[in-house]
């Protein structure tokens, strides 16, 4: 179910390189530890660099499709893996945590089709958004976005399917207050929906970081 998603990112990372990408860390050591100075970048890849590349590639690509399938974040009927050039792309994060590594992102159309179907009030929108994206109350607040702007002319690599449905909180949500063990005890068998289209975006270009939500949720 997955191995063709791991094929097929194998051989888009084996291919070229992707400028837009240099600057992400962890695509710039995956080009570094295939002989390839970042900072310099070929024109044109040597045969030499091209296998080495390819046997990164290896590596990368299963490391990334196995994290991706353990997470059982995505359903693998229908995953697939592409180019993505231009778009607008977000990511919710929590300001109460110090740092944000989450790889989920949805495209912007998400919240235009949010805002046609929820309330016209933000917390009606922020409420439709965590049970179409199935975001667990203990793994984010959802106060804060993150935002991909891609030129037409910039690209990235995404993994993209459909999400699964995930419970309102999750199993490492138990003994902790919040919830507490009368609501976790509550809670058990209630899923959010999940099934809107998601991206895993293993390495990122630039981004708006710490986007207050309202700028989103609260326009027309």
């Amino acid at each position: 179910m997955w191995s063709h998603v791991e094929n097929d990112l194998k051989e888009l990372l084996s291919q070229r390189l992707y400028k837009d990408l240099l600057p992400d860390p962890v695509y710039h050591n995956f080009v570094l530890n295939a002989g390839i100075d970042p900072r310099r970048p070929p024109e044109k890849l040597s045969q030499s660099l091209r296998d080495k590349l390819a046997m990164q590639a290896v590596v990368r690509a299963r490391v990334i499709v196995r994290t991706i399938e353990q997470s059982g974040g995505i359903n693998g009927d229908g995953a697939s893996v592409k180019v993505q050039k231009g778009g607008i792309f977000l990511r919710f994060w929590d300001s109460e945590l110090s740092s944000r590594k989450g790889v989920w992102w949805f495209s912007s159309r998400l919240i235009e089709e949010c805002k046609r179907e929820a309330g016209s009030y933000p917390i009606q929108r922020l409420s439709w958004l965590r049970d179409k994206l199935a975001i667990c109350h203990d793994w984010s607040g959802m106060d804060k976005l993150d935002v991909c702007t891609l030129s037409e002319d910039e690209e990235i690599i995404a993994i993209v399917g459909k999400g699964t449905p995930q419970p309102i909180w999750s199993r490492s949500a138990a003994g902790r207050t919040p919830p507490g063990i009368i609501e976790y005890t509550r809670s058990l068998g209630k899923y959010f929906v999940g099934g809107v289209p998601q991206m895993v975006l293993p390495f990122l270009p630039r981004t708006q970081t710490g986007v207050d939500i309202s700028a989103y949720l609260g326009k027309r």
